[in-house]
């Protein structure tokens, strides 16, 4: 009887242990299906780092149960092993120094929330502290080019403008702000790129009218640096857009049987709508970065993880500077309504790729909660020309 129960036991471990390995598999077949046409990949991108992590606890339960069995893992992880190595760098850490080298370029992309602090749900005119931390934290790194999604002219730091304080007190003497959100009339948001070098040529790249709900449109600029023009983008995706009231979703899912069906419906249309929003977005912005004459610098807050199609799309066979020299998962969003989403650690949305002419020399994550972001800084070198 002892022996039956065991084989029972084990045969149902092995089918859980398949159906691991095929959802694994299809999460990484997924990241070269369109969501707009596959939007049920969307969710396997989200659920990759935790089938790759139930991979290896089944390879050690079968090192010690049935070794043999352990293969079916091991076989999978194998196969997966390219998106494992965009989710988490095979590499030692090093700490990051804060003087940079004469001859790098540094870089920093940051989705500030339009200054807004982090538990609050929006901005406070009368909280000048928050202008002021993050102004710190850029002076602190003193990046050569600074990409700012989610930015605002709103006042602040004693009733100034940021773009004024960053351009006469940070130094940042060229900037292009297109400012194309306009709220309560006066105040203007959106990307925005500022610049130690000279900014030669900006545009705003507009995606198609009224085919997204609220979604900023990408800053472009040329910038004038060593001898050489480069091309530098700041991004953003779609955003889920999740209020507290969404988040409390999985509390009434939980705690009301009558509501659980209306909840989950509404919850699950937002994230397939914009999972299909990113697959557009994503081919749309590609066909113009890809026409770039000049060596390109990408920063986004991409809204999805490395195990996407918006990444792959994206990225190409340019650099991802974290991936190059980071270490861990590089988590770079922390949800300020929902603990749940709040503790996650596998959310690494914000990215700067570059052109393969660059090196990626370091990188680190600025500090956590002065946004639900957290900026990326990275210094890279552009190869000499021979």
């Amino acid at each position: 009887m002892r022996r039956l129960l065991q084989n029972i036991t084990a045969r149902f471990v092995l089918s859980v242990n398949i159906l691991v390995v095929l959802l694994f598999l299809a999460a990484c077949l997924s990241t070269y299906l369109d969501p707009f046409k596959w939007w049920f990949t969307g969710f396997l991108s989200l659920i990759f780092p935790y089938l790759a992590i139930g991979l290896i606890f089944f390879l050690i339960f079968w090192l010690f149960m049935k070794p043999a069995w352990s293969s079916i893992s091991v076989l999978a992880l194998v196969i997966g092993y390219v998106n494992i190595q965009m989710l988490i760098p095979f590499q030692m850490p090093s700490a990051f120094k804060d003087v940079k080298k004469e001859d790098c370029l540094r870089v920093m992309t940051w989705n500030i929330r339009y200054f807004t602090p982090f538990k609050k749900l929006y901005y406070d005119q009368e909280l000048e502290t928050q202008h002021n931390a993050i102004l710190r934290e850029i002076k602190r790194y003193m990046p050569d080019v600074v990409c700012f999604q989610e930015f605002t002219n709103a006042a602040g730091n004693e009733g100034r403008d940021p773009s004024v304080v960053l351009k006469e007190e940070l130094g940042y003497k060229y900037s292009f702000f297109p400012g194309d959100d306009i709220n309560w009339n006066t105040v203007a948001s959106g990307t925005a790129i500022f610049s130690r070098y000279p900014i030669i040529r900006a545009e705003l790249i507009r995606y198609p009218t009224g085919m997204f709900r609220d979604v900023e449109h990408s800053a472009m600029a040329d910038i004038i640096y060593r001898g050489d023009t480069i091309r530098v983008y700041s991004m953003h995706l779609q955003s889920f857009g999740f209020l507290p009231n969404d988040y409390d979703t999985f509390s009434r899912l939980k705690n009301q049987q009558d509501t659980r069906f209306s909840a989950s419906k509404n919850l699950l249309k937002k994230m397939k709508e914009t999972f299909m929003f990113h697959g557009f977005q994503a081919d749309f912005i590609k066909k113009r970065v890809d026409s770039s004459p000049h060596p390109e610098i990408i920063c986004i807050d991409l809204n999805d993880v490395p195990a996407s199609y918006a990444y792959t799309k994206l990225r190409g066979d340019r650099n991802d500077v974290h991936t190059d020299k980071g270490w861990g998962f590089g988590k770079t969003y922390t949800s300020p309504s929902s603990p749940l989403m709040g503790k996650l650690p596998t959310l690494r949305i914000d990215y700067i790729f570059t052109d393969p002419s660059f090196e990626t020399l370091q990188v680190t994550r600025g500090p956590g909660k002065l946004s639900d972001h957290q900026a990326v800084v990275a210094d890279i070198r552009l190869a000499e020309k021979e």
